[in-house]
């Protein structure tokens, strides 16, 4: 629906800081290259499948021009993130989101290869004032999707945590809430996340052989 908004948390830092896991043989310059090119395919992959309005979520410590450019590229807003962890600043987000928004979702983490349908799911689910959780293989999550009326199921993760999932079932057995679970997703934070990726999206592919090509 389209007045169901989207807090899209991207890393404009530079890649020792943004993705310390990467190496691969990659110079300093083809490594910062790399969290350019995924940053842009997050936003880019948001504003294809996500109907509402999108809001980039960034911290003080972000490159500025780097920011600016994914905002000016398409018609999205900035908003300053809180501190934290990952699942504190989703929560935090959420709970500003839900404030003017009948519903919001929150998308963390380098993942252009979620197929499209997966995000466009989660919008639908939240019409229907569902809670929706993507988790990812290493225990947090990549998605958040919370109804105003369950707004009280962020109390849960204001403090983050290493282990979100199992906090918001707890919260919504409480709540006597359904949580719908998205596929998980493998972020990409190490060499061997970024080849995987790249199996999957036909882009990153292209854009790695360049890489490797110059």
């Amino acid at each position: 629906m389209k007045d169901i908004g989207l807090a899209l948390f991207t890393d404009c830092r530079a890649a020792s800081l943004a993705m310390p896991g990467l190496e691969g043989g990659y110079s300093p310059a083809q490594r910062d290259a790399i969290v350019d090119h995924l940053n842009h395919a997050m936003v880019e992959l948001a504003v294809s499948a996500w109907p509402g309005p999108i809001w980039l979520y960034t911290s003080s410590d972000q490159d500025e021009s780097k920011c600016a450019a994914l905002v000016g590229a398409h018609v999205i807003r900035r908003r300053l993130q809180v501190a934290g962890d990952r699942t504190a600043r989703m929560a935090a987000a959420l709970r500003e989101r839900l404030a003017q928004e009948p519903a919001a979702g929150a998308l963390a983490g380098f993942l252009p290869h979620c197929p499209w349908d997966v995000i466009d799911d989660a919008n639908h689910l939240l019409a229907r004032g569902r809670i929706v959780v993507g988790a990812t293989q290493s225990g947090g999550l990549w998605f958040l999707g919370v109804p105003r009326a369950r707004v009280e199921l962020l109390s849960a993760l204001a403090a983050g945590g290493a282990r979100p999932l199992e906090l918001i079932k707890r919260k919504a057995l409480e709540l006597d809430a359904d949580v719908d679970l998205l596929a998980t997703m493998r972020t990409i934070e190490t060499d061997t996340d970024l080849w995987l990726a790249a199996q999957q999206c036909d882009d990153l592919k292209r854009f790695l052989a360049g890489l490797d090509a110059a």
